[in-house]
């Protein structure tokens, strides 16, 4: 089976590559790497267990038994096909992958990930400028709530890791990066992963990298000051409720149905069906009310199961002198996305659901690699 394993790292790092520049490459990757995972699991009878598979499979088997008692099935059946499915490449991540023996795969497909975002910031920078700031920034996969998103997670991963030499050989790739990163960021416009960014970069700013916060505001206060709609982007903060794009009314609109249906929920992707106030608007504007009203308690209990044991594995991994950096790292970029999930969210996103689930795998990884190195078990499932 060597030859799978060297098809499956190079698939995985053609996945982290294409994640954000093209849906039908990354999920094409992703599909084989999941039937490969389930190709081996039934070959060999072996499920290699990490820490976080319990709540992952919880939330995962909630989230389907929610497609079948769905209000209407046939929406419904198009979260089995995508988000659940795609979800999978947990566990394909978690049972190719050798990162208790050796992390330097782990260290490349992170590595692999900034710098994809990097190049999708650079030419959504280019497209703003392009179009002379007519529209927002944004990357080839389309979508600027998925570029914002990326470039979020991708750019707390490089302010974090700035002076890791396996992700920046030289300390001039983290300032180019991060400051990619930080211009494809505040083109995007998008407030809710402005928010998500704040506690890096002051956090990790003031305690280890000063010159990159100062860099990183000296490129966003360049930008407010020369462009605009950057500055009329920013002043809607001083009036949220005025800007909400019709938030408040989706969220109003939720109160009359959320005691109709609140142990199974309606289902994945009822939100037109159920909500006159949607219509075409596609979600609820926020993971956390999207979980309940698709898979009720049950959905949003095992979604926050997963969350809290997520930031435990994440604070465990800061307490290990051998891992605190990657720890730290990891997060921070969950804290950006549970922040921007009060507002939006992964839930339901082509890319960043792969992508919130890859980066789970990672902590689970560490996780077990951390318990391993302290004599405590690990185990194969037969």
């Amino acid at each position: 089976m060597k030859w799978v394993n060297r098809v499956t790292e190079y698939l995985f790092y053609l996945f982290f590559a294409s994640l954000i520049f093209s849906n039908t490459l990354a999920q094409g990757c992703a599909a084989i790497l999941i039937f490969l995972w389930l190709f081996r699991w039934i070959a060999t009878r072996r499920f290699v267990r990490t820490p976080l598979d319990l709540p992952v499979i919880l939330y995962l088997l909630v989230r389907a038994i929610s497609c079948f008692t769905s209000i209407d099935m046939v929406r419904s059946f198009g979260e089995l096909r995508s988000g659940v499915f795609f979800s999978l490449i947990y566990f394909a991540i978690t049972n190719f992958s050798k990162t208790e023996d050796d992390d330097s795969v782990l260290y490349r497909n992170i590595a692999i990930l900034i710098y994809a975002g990097a190049m999708a910031a650079l030419f959504g920078i280019i497209f703003f400028f392009v179009l002379h700031g007519t529209v927002k920034a944004q990357s080839t996969a389309g979508g600027i709530t998925r570029f914002a998103e990326y470039s979020m997670i991708a750019l707390c991963l490089s302010f974090a890791l700035a002076h890791e030499r396996r992700i920046f050989p030289k300390r001039f790739l983290a300032f180019i990066t991060i400051g990619m990163l930080t211009g494809g960021l505040i083109l995007a416009q998008q407030r809710a992963q402005w928010l998500g960014i704040i506690p890096v970069a002051f956090i990790i700013g003031f305690k280890r990298e000063r010159w990159i916060l100062g860099y990183i505001i000296a490129i966003s206060g360049g930008l407010i000051l020369f462009l605009r709609t950057i500055r009329s982007r920013l002043q809607t903060f001083s009036n949220l409720l005025s800007y909400t794009t019709g938030r408040l009314d989706i969220w109003y609109g939720a109160r009359t149905l959320l005691f109709k249906r609140p142990i199974l929920g309606f289902g994945p992707r009822t939100y037109p069906v159920i909500s006159p106030v949607l219509k075409n608007r596609g979600t609820w504007h926020s993971d956390y009310l999207q979980t309940y009203m698709d898979s009720g308690v049950f959905g949003l209990v095992s979604y926050l199961f997963l969350s809290v044991m997520l930031f435990v594995n994440c604070i465990a991994l800061c307490t290990d002198d051998r891992q605190r950096d990657i720890g730290f790292a990891l997060l921070f970029v969950f804290i950006a996305m549970y922040i921007v999930s009060f507002f939006s969210g992964h839930i339901q996103e082509p890319v960043i659901t792969p992508l919130f689930f890859s980066l789970v795998a990672f902590v689970s990884l560490l996780s077990k690699k951390r318990k391993k190195e302290c004599g405590l078990s690990s185990s194969v499932l037969p």
